[in-house]
């Protein structure tokens, strides 16, 4: 939450502070004339290159502590029950007892990234005058940590293809292997179809009112 705020500060300016494919893929598609659909893909590279290297630094900085939480646990990195050290890295719906499959893990998501999206939109309408453009950034990240709070429990509450498999593919290559991909799609299909549908109740429903 903070750090999504504080990032949106840094960038929003700039790039429009997307940090999210689904909201990018939102706008692309609901807002086509403040977003080129032509930036959607440079804006997906981005975003994940921008995740890997997340993924790379949390590597570099709590190694030592992985290794020791697996030896305490008797994880063995890289069998299927190595994902709860991976959990580090990714989200994992099948560690949690309250979530009975991917249908389930992939509604969470879409809903939770609707969710986002439908705040975004809403703040940043050219016809609500009642958010200052300054406050969107903590608006947004609140709504981040709502859903986090909400969701946190079921599915690790991704809501963000990027920040989930880009930390992933580090994972991937520094010894969880293919294990650590278990659900991966989940967390790429789920916001990608959340995200669009959020973002249209706000500016096609709500605002058309």
């Amino acid at each position: 939450m903070l750090g999504a705020t504080l990032a949106l500060y840094a960038t929003a300016s700039i790039s429009g502070g997307h940090l999210n494919p689904a909201v990018t893929l939102a706008f692309a598609l609901i807002r086509p004339d403040s977003f080129s659909i032509s930036k959607l893909i440079p804006y997906w590279v981005a975003q994940l290159a921008g995740a890997m290297v997340a993924g790379i630094i949390n590597l570099a900085l709590f190694h030592t502590a992985i290794i020791e939480f697996e030896a305490k646990n008797g994880i063995l990195r890289g069998s299927d029950l190595g994902i709860k050290s991976a959990v580090a890295f990714g989200d994992y719906y099948s560690l949690s007892p309250s979530v009975g499959g991917w249908v389930q893990a992939l509604f969470i998501e879409a809903f939770g990234t609707a969710f986002l999206t439908f705040v975004i939109f809403s703040a940043t309408h050219p016809s609500n005058a009642s958010v200052a453009s300054s406050a969107v950034p903590l608006i947004v990240g609140s709504a981040i940590g709502s859903m986090i709070a909400l969701l946190g429990a079921t599915t690790g509450a991704g809501i963000n293809p990027a920040r989930d498999l880009g930390p992933r593919l580090i994972t991937l290559f520094a010894g969880w292997g293919s294990a650590s991909m278990q659900g991966a799609w989940v967390y790429i299909a789920g916001p990608l179809i959340g995200g669009p549908i959020g973002a249209a109740l706000a500016d096609l429903v709500l605002w058309k009112m």
